[in-house]
């Protein structure tokens, strides 16, 4: 398992929740961040358990959103929840191995108003759990 790379495990999470909430990747959900000024949807790795003896990996992801219209971000977030747990089942990476996942929990789904440019918009965040 040690072999396995952050960003890989990343851009697998990207993909499979691009592919069953219907969001296009690098358009409307992307890896890491929103780019600066954009509305949509991204997916980040934001920490690891580190270990000192071989075994599964943990880690914690987030999916965060935002968007002017509050329906559609509340409405994507459950499809998101809807999703998880999720037990077994590798997602394929173009020129890559597939990422095996033991399994994915949801732990926390949370939502604001904010102002963003003078507009206000909604945001979401959810977190997740990961073990390889």
């Amino acid at each position: 398992m040690s072999n396995i790379n952050i960003a890989s495990v990343e851009r697998a999470l990207n993909k499979l929740i691009a592919g069953k909430t219907g969001l296009i990747a690098d358009k409307e959900i992307f890896r890491g961040g929103l780019p600066a000024g954009a509305d949509g949807f991204a997916v980040a790795i934001i920490n690891e358990e580190l270990r000192n003896e071989p075994g599964e990996r943990i880690f914690t992801a987030t999916v965060y959103g935002k968007s002017p219209d509050r329906d559609f971000v509340m409405r994507k977030f459950t499809e998101c929840t809807e999703i998880f747990p999720l037990y077994g089942g590798p997602e394929k990476l173009v020129d890559e191995a597939a990422i095996n996942f033991y399994a994915i929990f949801k732990l926390s789904m949370d939502f604001a108003a904010i102002s963003d440019n003078g507009k206000i918009k909604t945001e979401g965040l959810l977190k997740l759990k990961i073990r390889l």
